[in-house]
């Protein structure tokens, strides 16, 4: 069958799961706040992108704006409510840090997304870009405006 040698061997998919599921896991978890919704936007990015791993040159940039898009398209699917509320951290004694994760998730997905990606991946504008299907100049908007809005939340 044609669609059997479209699909990487089994060894192929394992060792790149290994290699970029865990980033992308943290990758997905601060953009949802879930971690059950996490595991299955990075499930459902390698589901996606089995047949196409083999052919791109350096998959964790597709992984990563695969996980992102799915992330996108789950926050466009929610109320407006749910879009802009992250799940408290139980677990989490530390108030501030609380406080911050419901400031991050009150910010637009792609404000969060530019913030998380500058800050937390330390990524530079034009790896951003890439991620988000933008232009650098967009993320350094999507980054000063989320900076500024999570400023006048925090003070």
């Amino acid at each position: 069958m044609a669609f059997e040698s479209e699909i990487p061997d089994a060894g192929f998919v394992d060792a790149m799961y290994r290699a970029h599921a865990p980033g992308l896991l943290r990758l997905a978890f601060v953009l949802t706040g879930s971690r059950q919704a996490a595991e299955d936007l990075v499930h459902d990015a390698f589901s996606r992108s089995m047949s196409r791993l083999s052919d791109v040159d350096d998959p964790a940039p597709y992984l990563r704006r695969s996980v992102i898009n799915a992330a996108r398209s789950s926050h466009r699917r929610r109320s407006v409510a749910e879009r802009h509320a992250m799940p408290s951290l139980d677990h989490v004694d530390d108030h501030e840090l609380t406080e911050f994760s419901d400031a991050l998730g009150r910010l637009p997905i792609r404000q969060r997304s530019a913030v998380v990606l500058r800050y937390l991946y330390q990524l530079h504008d034009d790896d951003i870009a890439d991620a988000l299907g933008c232009r650098r100049s967009t993320v350094r908007t999507l980054v000063q405006r989320g900076l500024t809005s999570l400023r006048k939340e925090l003070t």
